[in-house]
C-alpha cells in the first residue's frame, strides 16, 4: 500500500507538468501573440473546458469515492462507465456544435470546433487519471502528464520555428491530448487487463442512480467558475477576454496546487470515513489546517507579486489586468478554503447537497454576469466571481456542520485569516507600493508569523503522522 508522502511526490511531478502545460505555455503564447489571437485561443480553451465537463459528468469524482471502497469489480465498473461516457460524448458534441454555429463565425468557429474534439478526449483523460489515483497509481498519472508536456513542447517549438498561426497551435494541443489518452489506455490494459465493453445491468443501474448528483455538480461547479469567459468574449470581445484570462491564468496556476492536495486527500479520507468518529474528525481538521495555510499563502503571494509578474511575464500590454488583483485573489482564498468541506460532503454521501450549493452559485453567477459584464466588462466578471465564492464558502460550511458536526477550524485560524485580509486590503486602499525585495521579505515575515501563531508541536506531529499514513 502506498503512503501519502509517495503520492504527494508523484503528484508533484504531475503538478509541475500541469503548471507548464496549463499556465506557463499560455503565458509564453500571451507574450508573443496579439491580444486578439490570444483571446481567440482563450475562447477555445475555456469552451473546451466547459464541453469536457459535460462529457465527463462527474464520473472522475465518483470513481475516487467508489473504487477505494471496492463497490464493484474494477474492470466491470470502468467499462460500464465508458459505455455511458460514449453516449454523453456524442450528446456533448452535438450541443457544442449547435452553440458554435448559432453564436459565432470565422476564427471563433474554427477554433471552437477544434476544441470540441479536444474536450471529448480530455474528458476521457480525466476519468482514467481518476481511476489510477483511486488505485494509488499516482506514478502513471505523472508519466502521462510528462507525455502531454512533451508533445505540447514540440507544438510550441514548431509555432516559433515556422511562425505558425493560432489554428496550428490549437491543433497541436489536440494532438498532444490524444497522445496522453493513448498512454493512459495502454497503462490501464497493462495493469488491469480488460473485459471489453460488457453491459452489466446492476452497475448501469447503480451509475444511473448515483451519478446525477456528481454529474450535475461537476458541470455546474465548472460552469459557474468558467462561463464568464464565454460571456466576456460574446459581449466585450476577444481582447478583453485576453486581459481577463491572462490574469486568471495566475489564479488557475495556484489552483493546480490545491487540486494536487484534493486528489491526494480525497481517496484517503474516503477510505478513512468508514471509521467515522473522533479519529476522522481529527484527521480532517489537520487536513483543513493545510488548506487554510495554502489559501492564505496564495492570497498574500498574488497581492505582493502580481504587478511584478504581469510586467515581467506578460509585458506592459497586459498592465490593465492588474485591476483584477483584489477580487480574483479573494476568489482564490475562498475557493481553496472550502476544499475540506467539499471533500467531506462528497465522501459522506451528501453529494446532492454539493449539487444544491453549486446550483445556487451558478444561478447567482450567471444572473449577475448577464447584468454586469455588458456594463463593466471583465472587471464586473471578477467581482461577480467573488460574490459567488463567498456564497459558496458559507453554504459549504453550513452543510458540513449540519451533517458532519464540525467546521474543522478554530478561532486562531479565523483571527489569522481576518488579520491577513485586512492588511492586504489596507495595502490596496492606501496604494502602498513595495519593491520586489520588500515583497519577498514581507512574504517570509508573514509565513513566520503564521507558523508561530497557528501551529503547535502537537499539530506538527499530527501532520507528520498524516503524511506517513497509508
Amino acid at each position: 500500500m502506498t503512503n501519502i508522502v509517495k503520492n504527494v511526490k508523484f503528484s508533484l511531478v504531475t503538478f509541475i507538468s500541469q503548471i507548464l502545460t496549463g499556465s506557463i505555455v499560455f503565458i509564453i503564447l500571451a507574450r508573443v501573440m496579439s491580444l486578439f489571437d490570444f483571446g481567440l485561443l482563450s475562447f477555445g480553451t475555456t469552451l473546451g473546458g466547459l464541453i469536457a465537463v459535460l462529457a465527463e459528468f462527474g464520473y472522475s469524482l465518483m470513481a475516487q469515492r467508489d473504487i477505494p471502497q471496492n463497490k464493484f469489480d474494477l474492470n466491470e465498473y470502468v467499462t460500464n462507465v465508458v459505455i455511458q461516457k460514449l453516449i454523453l460524448s456524442f450528446i456533448s458534441l452535438i450541443g457544442g456544435g449547435l452553440y458554435l454555429l448559432l453564436s459565432y463565425k470565422d476564427g471563433n468557429l474554427i477554433i471552437g470546433f477544434i476544441f470540441l474534439i479536444y474536450a471529448i478526449i480530455t474528458s476521457n483523460v480525466s476519468y482514467f487519471l481518476a481511476v489510477f489515483r483511486a488505485k494509488n497509481l499516482f506514478i502513471l498519472e505523472s508519466k502521462s502528464s510528462i507525455i502531454y508536456l512533451f508533445f505540447i513542447t514540440i507544438s510550441i517549438a514548431c509555432f516559433f520555428l515556422f511562425n505558425l498561426s493560432v489554428y496550428y497551435v490549437s491543433a497541436g494541443l489536440l494532438i498532444s491530448r490524444f497522445m496522453q489518452l493513448l498512454v493512459l489506455l495502454y497503462n490501464y490494459v497493462r495493469n488491469f487487463g480488460t473485459v471489453g465493453l460488457k453491459f452489466k445491468k446492476n452497475i448501469q443501474n447503480y451509475l444511473l442512480k448515483n451519478v446525477s448528483s456528481f454529474g450535475f455538480f461537476y458541470i455546474i461547479g465548472v460552469f459557474y467558475f468558467s462561463i464568464d469567459s464565454q460571456l466576456i468574449a460574446y459581449y466585450s470581445g476577444n481582447e478583453q477576454l485576453a486581459l481577463y484570462q491572462a490574469f486568471f491564468k495566475l489564479v488557475t496556476l495556484m489552483l493546480v496546487f490545491n487540486e494536487l492536495l484534493v486528489n491526494v486527500f480525497l481517496p484517503y479520507l474516503s477510505s478513512l470515513f468508514v471509521e467515522k468518529g473522533i479519529h476522522y474528525l481529527g484527521v480532517a481538521t489537520n487536513i483543513n489546517r493545510i488548506f487554510i495555510f495554502a489559501a492564505l499563502a496564495m492570497f498574500v503571494f498574488i497581492n505582493l507579486f502580481a504587478g511584478d509578474i504581469v510586467s515581467l511575464v506578460y509585458t506592459e500590454k497586459y498592465a490593465e489586468s492588474l485591476v483584477l488583483t483584489i477580487p480574483l485573489s479573494l476568489v482564490l482564498l475562498f475557493r481553496v478554503s472550502s476544499s475540506t468541506y467539499a471533500i467531506s460532503l462528497t465522501i459522506s454521501n451528501h453529494q446532492t447537497y454539493r449539487l444544491l450549493i453549486v446550483l445556487i452559485s451558478l444561478i447567482i453567477n450567471l444572473t449577475l454576469n448577464l447584468i454586469f459584464i455588458p456594463i463593466y466588462g471583465f472587471l464586473g466578471a471578477a467581482y461577480v466571481s467573488l460574490i459567488t465564492h463567498i456564497v459558496l464558502l458559507v453554504l459549504y460550511g453550513f452543510f458540513n456542520y449540519k451533517f458532519i458536526g464540525s467546521l474543522f477550524i478554530d478561532w486562531k485560524a479565523l483571527i489569522i485569516t481576518l488579520i491577513t485580509i485586512i492588511i492586504v486590503l489596507l495595502k490596496y486602499l492606501m496604494n502602498i507600493n513595495i519593491s520586489i525585495l520588500g515583497s519577498i521579505m514581507t512574504m517570509l515575515l508573514w509565513i513566520v508569523f503564521v507558523c508561530l501563531n497557528y501551529y503547535d508541536k502537537e499539530q506538527i506531529k499530527g501532520f507528520l503522522k498524516l503524511f506517513r499514513a497509508s
